[in-house]
């Protein structure tokens, strides 16, 4: 009856035609240690599957998950209130191990008196230090599990890509042998670099006026090449310009026509309204004759 009391939200499961009723209120031990035990299961299964390693996978997704391993432990609660709850918790691990291993390391190094636990603090002296002030030993324990199995998982995560770059390097160190297309290839251009360098030294052996000659066909060519590429940049630009005034054209005449469409729907309005005034006109004063008929009719 307690705990139907503190379920007071309602939530459809999607396909199913079910819904869920969250529990709200502080966390009791049993559902923190189910908590804990979903996000172990749930980086088990992450490390199971090799290629959900990279954390691809939406956060959503996985929260969903953890939030239907609770539901069938016992814990009625939401992925919104899981996710709060397992921050909250590795939060106040984090400083707890911090704090438990600066007393390992101010013991190793000889301090003068030796500090007192987390453990063996009371309640004021952990608020004091600005530590939890009600973290318990087993929560603890299965956090450290559950921290350990991830470090684990992220140490698998990056040994691959670490794999890769090492195999990269190798491959950087020893590279493979040139193939004997390419180097025919390389060979081919050098003797033709080779031919063209040598070949104006002979050319200004043999008189130098072939060389002269050369240069100035080469700049009656660049200059053709310019002149051709003028032309083309104005006969775009030139017919960029047309296609412009078309469209102008046509949007003008399509204006014109809207105008005189709205303006014959106007008339024809105006029309149809003289038309049925006249009609309201001659229905009237049919009418006013046959009453004028009857009146004298009956008269007589």
């Amino acid at each position: 009856m307690e705990m139907a009391a503190e379920k007071n939200v309602l939530v459809a499961m999607g396909e199913a035609d079910k819904y869920r009723e969250y529990r709200k209120g502080n966390w009791t031990l049993n559902e923190t240690m189910i908590l804990i035990q979903a996000k172990k299961m749930d980086y088990e299964r992450r490390r199971m599957k090799e290629g959900d390693v990279g954390s691809s996978r939406p956060q959503e997704m996985r929260w969903k998950w953890v939030e239907d391993f609770c539901w069938r432990h016992g814990c009625y609660r939401s992925q919104n209130q899981c996710n709060d709850r397992w921050d909250n918790l590795m939060r106040d691990y984090k400083k707890v191990r911090a704090y438990e291993m600066s007393l390992t390391n101010s013991s190793a190094q000889g301090g003068s008196y030796p500090a007192l636990s987390y453990w063996k603090l009371e309640r004021i002296d952990r608020k004091e230090r600005n530590l939890p002030s009600n973290l318990l030993p087993e929560i603890y324990e299965a956090l450290t599990e559950v921290v350990q199995m991830r470090d684990k998982l992220g140490a698998t995560a990056t040994a691959a890509p670490a794999r890769a770059v090492e195999e990269e390097k190798q491959q950087v160190a020893d590279p493979e042998p040139v193939p004997l297309i390419a180097s025919q290839l390389m060979t081919s251009i050098d003797s033709e670099d080779s031919q063209h360098s040598i070949s104006p030294e002979r050319k200004r052996k043999r008189g130098g006026g072939e060389g002269s000659s050369s240069r100035s066909n080469t700049t009656m060519e660049l200059t053709s090449a310019i002149s051709k590429c003028a032309s083309i940049v104005a006969e775009a630009l030139q017919t960029g310009e047309q296609k412009e005034e078309l469209r102008h054209k046509d949007r003008i005449s399509l204006e014109e026509r809207k105008a005189k469409l709205e303006e014959s729907k106007s008339q024809i309005s105006i029309q149809s309204m003289d038309g049925l005034a006249t009609a309201i006109n001659k229905l009237a004063s049919s009418i006013l004759g046959l009453v004028t008929d009857r009146v004298q009719s009956l008269q007589k």
